[in-house]
């Protein structure tokens, strides 16, 4: 286990043995700082899926400040680029988990994917919370360790298909939940 992962988490590990975690973005060589969300910007990170698998929602980490609601999305890549991609699941808005805490947000509906890349994300309604981030030895050229971010104006659904995307090497602390595995 990482150092830092909280006992909640450790709930999500290991509560149902059959789910498992997919991490958004290499978590060895990373540090993690915190850092607040931009009011009605979708904050998406590379995953890429190495089966076949349902997922079934994300999980975020929550720094010292948490308060406000979060949608979270999953886009299918167009390209290296989450931009212009399918919509292919979406939470209904959620209340934040609290201060220093990990959150299981679930998708409407658990979805279905095949192995290749995909892009998972989060829009919050507030920017006064801490959302994890990764520092560290990236490379800033390779899509698997950069942000992509689309700013929708407010806070809103996350539309299908996904907007145009700007981009930073700041990837946030995202993780994919596996309901199952065929």
């Amino acid at each position: 286990m990482e150092k830092g992962v909280t006992e909640d988490f450790r709930k999500i590990l290991y509560e149902k043995p059959y789910r498992r975690i997919l991490w958004s973005t290499p978590q060895i060589i990373a540090t993690w700082v915190a850092t607040n969300p931009t009011i009605g910007r979708i904050d998406m990170n590379f995953l890429e899926v190495p089966f076949r698998m349902t997922l079934q929602g994300v999980i975020l980490k929550w720094g010292a400040a948490c308060a406000g609601n979060v949608y979270v999305v999953l886009y299918r890549d167009n390209g290296n680029t989450p931009a212009g991609g399918a919509r292919l699941a979406v939470s209904n808005s959620v209340a934040k988990a609290g201060v220093s805490r990990n959150q299981y947000v679930p998708f409407v509906t658990p979805v279905r994917v095949r192995p290749g890349p995909y892009w998972i994300g989060l829009e919050s309604d507030e920017a006064a919370s801490n959302i994890y981030y990764c520092v560290g030895s990236l490379d800033a050229a390779d899509v698997e360790f950069r942000r992509a971010y689309a700013d929708l104006g407010a806070y809103a659904i996350p539309p299908d298909p996904c907007p145009a995307v700007n981009w930073d090497q700041y990837p946030r602390w995202m993780a994919a939940y596996i309901q199952s595995i065929p």
